[in-house]
């Protein structure tokens, strides 16, 4: 047999990567075809420089059903990376077949008081890369919105490396608080509109960006391209 996701090579050391005195190598040499994936499934040792020592994998390497699940999961996978500016900040994570990632406030003080109808600020605790073609929208989650507590500015671009801030406005007329710490005397705030800390403050969906080439025509050129609407502005469309 040749072991064709091994570079169309024959591996003497293939599938377990032990020769007969057991002496181990690192899969690196073997050209494993989910070594780049970070989450393989295999049990590696992370060196310095990112490279895994994989002596230890005992994944079934010669299961060609295996091989082509694993890949075909990870092929259109993007590598999104979070980083905490406070240690007890929360690291952004979401169920796979939801959109968004949930978010968290993470600031000092023990609550965030929020006046009716004003926009706080709110620190988040993380900061962000991936790569170009994609950003982050923000949107307020139910939890929040049935509260009544508004998500506003939501874009996150993929070159930003500051903290996340979320701006959130009260919609009531009363005031609302995010509450960090649990042993507050809520008696305190009997009249106000609890948010608890522990629970997301809004969530961010990871979105294509389009790429483009801006072309500055005249106004006239513009006005011979069809459209139906042409320059019908508010209420044009009747509905």
């Amino acid at each position: 047999m040749s072991y064709k996701f091994f570079q169309n090579r024959e591996c003497e050391f293939f599938p377990c990567h032990k020769t007969e005195n057991n002496t181990k190598f690192n899969c690196m040499f073997c050209y494993c075809p989910l070594y780049t994936i970070t989450d393989c499934g295999g049990n590696y040792t992370l060196l310095q420089g990112e490279i895994k020592d994989c002596s230890g994998c005992l994944l079934p390497h010669y299961n060609y059903e295996y091989i082509i699940k694993k890949l075909g999961e990870n092929k259109n996978m993007v590598d999104v990376y979070f980083a905490k500016t406070r240690e007890n900040a929360v690291i952004p994570s979401k169920l796979k077949e939801n959109a968004g990632y949930d978010i968290y406030a993470c600031f000092d003080q023990d609550y965030i008081i929020i006046e009716p109808h004003k926009t706080v600020v709110v620190p988040t605790g993380i900061k962000s890369a991936v790569k170009d073609d994609y950003y982050f929208q923000i949107f307020e989650r139910g939890s929040t919105g049935t509260k009544g507590i508004g998500q506003r500015c939501g874009v996150i671009d993929s070159g930003y490396r500051g903290e996340w801030f979320i701006p959130v406005t009260n919609l009531n007329d009363g005031v609302s608080i995010i509450i960090a710490k649990e042993n507050i005397d809520l008696n305190e705030f009997k009249d106000c509109i609890i948010y608890p800390y522990k629970k997301a403050i809004c969530q961010a969906v990871l979105l294509p960006v389009p790429k483009t080439m801006v072309h500055e025509i005249s106004e006239a050129e513009i006005m011979s391209m069809k459209s139906q609407r042409g320059e019908g502005a508010l209420g044009s469309s009747h509905k």
